[in-house]
């Protein structure tokens, strides 16, 4: 029939000899080599979510259909070669289309699937503080108590029930003028995230102390007039170091 089907054959050259025999002629004969290459596949179009705080993403796993190695990935937003593994830090909120193309061979056109990435972005909502103090009747922004830069899309909330004014978006805590409302007490921040990310949160331990107030003093003066001495009580206050000095 003089056709060949490679479909079935492996990749290689062929030779095929045609002749013709003619009666009382010579023969005449020629030769045709048919190279048969290997039709590229480059899997079919895949997508993953990923957060940007996750090690580099192996883009070959985000195609189906098994696609062959050998290929190149391309931004087709930027036209830009990206090589995969994929760095995926510090690109949250944004979504990536990478092409991963194999160039066909001979006759054989090239195959090209996507592969396209979204970044969700990772909330950092800053470090814990644990030694924050205020006086019973002043305020403070629990923001500018927390370290590295924390980002201001979260919700502030008090941990247990305690007294005072909280401003659950702004961070602002004002503390009560009764010193009775005095203690330790507990502030937690929450910043939400879009999965696979996960929410982030910092606690802010908040020390609301009251003013320190000297009570049952007592003078005396030693028999021989060379000792002074002072006893007094210190309430309210932190414990600390005081000092006392006599008049005169």
């Amino acid at each position: 029939t003089n056709i060949y089907n490679p479909a079935a054959a492996a990749t290689g050259n062929y030779n095929f000899k045609y002749k013709i025999v003619a009666s009382g002629c010579p023969s005449s004969e020629t030769t045709v080599t048919v190279t048969v290459n290997r039709r590229p596949n480059a899997g079919k179009n895949g997508d993953t979510t990923v957060c940007e705080n996750t090690s580099a993403l192996n883009l070959m796993i985000v195609l189906d259909g098994s696609p062959q190695t050998g290929g190149a990935f391309k931004d087709l937003a930027t036209g830009t070669t990206v090589t995969t593994p994929f760095a995926v830090a510090g690109k949250g909120g944004n979504t990536f289309n990478l092409e991963y193309r194999i160039t066909g061979l001979g006759a054989c056109a090239d195959s090209a699937a996507i592969a396209k990435v979204t970044v969700n972005h990772q909330p950092k909502a800053g470090n814990d503080v644990t030694n924050a103090k205020i006086c019973y009747n002043g305020s403070v922004n629990l923001f500018s108590l927390i370290t590295g830069s924390p980002e201001t899309t979260g919700t502030w909330s008090k941990v247990g029930s305690f007294n005072g004014t909280l401003d659950t978006q702004t961070g602002d805590f004002t503390a009560t003028s009764n010193v009775a409302d005095t203690g330790t007490f507990n502030f937690i921040y929450v910043i939400p995230a879009t999965a696979p990310c996960k929410n982030d949160t910092a606690f802010v331990k908040l020390r609301v102390n009251g003013y320190p107030a000297i009570s049952n003093v007592v003078l005396a003066c030693s028999a021989n007039r060379t000792t002074y001495t002072a006893t007094f009580n210190v309430s309210g206050g932190e414990r600390s170091t005081y000092s006392s000095s006599v008049p005169g």
